[in-house]
């Protein structure tokens, strides 16, 4: 939402070199994997361990690894799973640690979330250009305060979470095909930033916005929304610097005041 953190190159190699003095010879005995011949070792031989909180699989380019989530019934304090494009998992999803925090898994082959249902202490899903067909289910996570199926072009519709009232961040930007958001969307009290831009398809939004918290929201290129909540009901927003890139939300905001 605009800001960025970033550390030098010297404190991340600081920090890395502690966490590898935690078990210099065995990696899976060390509380965060990164290096791609680490986590290729604990994954693919099975000897993860309640050691490790967090896991990046980050593969060279042109370097794919095909693994068993059956790799992480091991790893029951897992709370980060960071995974990149390349890897490649065989066999059904039946198993994450329920301690998990943050899933973030770009182009995810899953099509849908009903084998990570158990994992109700999740605060950040992270699924951009991922595979997914439908989010039914998705009310289990309710501890949920980031949400990003960004691209993800086979959603259609996006469901009801009324039972996730701590939401904060939701993208649903680059869905091409998404046509419906549930009218829930439109009562969550702490959604601070909405992200709709590229749904070029998309017509039915909540009538009612009452998104008191709400400080960003992109809706560039939604040729077909037809109406838009009026902006009184948005107190957080306070002014049109707030809409990025937002020619199409203007016009219809402008259309609407010319009906009264």
């Amino acid at each position: 939402m605009g800001k960025t953190l970033a550390m030098h190159d010297l404190l991340q190699d600081m920090g890395r070199e502690i966490v590898r003095q935690e078990s210099p010879e065995d990696p899976s005995k060390r509380s965060r994997l990164w290096f791609h011949k680490d986590v290729r070792y604990v994954l693919e031989e099975n000897v993860g361990t309640n050691k490790i909180q967090g896991i990046l699989i980050d593969l060279p380019e042109g370097n794919k690894m095909r693994l068993s989530f059956k790799a992480f019934k091991k790893m029951k304090r897992l709370r980060l799973l960071m995974v990149n494009p390349n890897a490649r998992f065989s066999g059904r999803l039946d198993f994450l640690p329920n301690e998990l925090r943050l899933l973030d898994w770009h182009e995810c082959p899953l099509e849908s979330l009903s084998s990570i249902f158990h994992v109700e202490n999740l605060t950040a899903l992270r699924m951009p250009r991922s595979h997914l067909k439908g989010l039914e289910g998705i009310e289990n996570f309710q501890s949920m305060t980031i949400m990003d199926f960004s691209y993800c072009e086979f959603l259609k519709i996006f469901p009801d979470v009324s039972r996730i009232p701590n939401l904060v961040d939701l993208r649903l930007d680059g869905c091409t095909n998404l046509v419906e958001i549930h009218h829930s969307v439109g009562f969550l009290d702490k959604l601070v930033s909405l992200s709709l831009g590229e749904c070029y398809n998309l017509s039915n939004i909540p009538r009612s916005l009452k998104l008191k918290s709400l400080k960003y929201l992109f809706v560039e290129g939604c040729s077909r929304l037809n109406y838009f909540p009026g902006m009184l009901l948005l107190p957080s927003l306070h002014a049109s610097k707030d809409l990025f890139a937002c020619g199409d939300l203007m016009w219809i905001i402008a259309s609407n005041f010319e009906k009264f």
